[in-house]
């Protein structure tokens, strides 16, 4: 499997879309278009390739010159299990880095805080209703001793 970094006018976005509706989306009874978020052009896309095929991807919206939020991660279940849920995280801030991005931060629903304790994010503040779950602000610092491991 592969990263890609593109962005929406790439061809691989309808397919990252979809992803996104089937696995964050429909689960909940949202329609298709409810995965889009507004600051969908500012944002990054990193792409978890199988071939040709989109198995995942990371919506990464800067905040700031130096921050930024983690807004939509879509794994496939072919990627589950293995610890590639860290690999991919890791390669976004690879990508962050070069960006001269030092905070992610993550509204985590309250099922994936230790996921995301996994890969070095802390909780910050109160659970709190994001999109009609329950969600743990976590935030981490992004180092470049990042680069030397990828």
């Amino acid at each position: 499997m592969k990263f890609k970094v593109i962005t929406p006018a790439h061809a691989y976005y309808r397919n990252e879309l979809m992803l996104r509706w089937e696995l964050l989306r429909k689960p909940l009874g949202m329609p298709p278009g409810s995965e889009v978020i507004p600051e969908e052009k500012e944002c990054l896309h990193l792409l978890v390739m199988d071939l040709k095929k989109v198995v995942g991807c990371l919506v990464f919206h800067p905040d700031t010159h130096s921050t930024g939020t983690l807004k939509q991660v879509a794994l496939s279940h072919d990627c589950g299990g293995h610890g590639f849920g860290r690999k991919v995280v890791h390669a976004l801030e690879i990508e962050l880095i070069k960006k001269g991005i030092t905070e992610i931060q993550v509204f985590a629903p309250k099922d994936l805080e230790g996921f995301y304790e996994s890969c070095g994010f802390h909780a910050e503040g109160e659970v709190i209703d994001s999109t009609g779950l329950l969600a743990l602000k976590m935030k981490k610092h992004v180092v470049h001793e990042a680069l030397k491991s990828a």
